[in-house]
């Protein structure tokens, strides 16, 4: 009888698809959380009753890059955050896969093309 205890694969910190894994759910965990920044905005902006569509996506221009520089070096730094982002990329990367799934399986006039 075969012990199926070790049948996984062993992956090494250099291994090209961990390597692969952790860079593409670290960018995925951050871009969700400025989507997340600009989706609260822009619900801000209609509370505000701002109905003009041009000062709507200057204002979003502006503060996209400045959500990205302000997080980007925080998370870097602080080792607090860099935990909340470890422990969150999962999630995030769950939720990226679940979302595509219901894409994918939803009738094509259902779909947002």
């Amino acid at each position: 009888m075969t012990s199926t205890e070790n049948t996984a694969p062993n992956l090494s910190e250099d291994d090209p698809i961990k390597v692969l894994f952790d860079m593409a759910s670290y960018w995925a965990t951050i871009w969700s959380f400025i989507a997340l920044c600009i989706w609260l905005e822009h619900q801000v902006l209609r509370r505000l009753d701002i109905e003009s569509g041009s000062l709507e996506v200057a204002i979003l221009l502006v503060s996209t890059p400045a959500i990205f520089l302000a997080t980007v070096p925080r998370i870097q730094k602080n080792p607090k955050a860099r935990l909340i982002l470890e422990r969150a990329r999962y999630v995030v990367v769950l939720v990226a896969a679940a979302l595509l799934g219901a894409y994918l399986h939803a009738p094509p006039q259902r779909r947002f093309v």
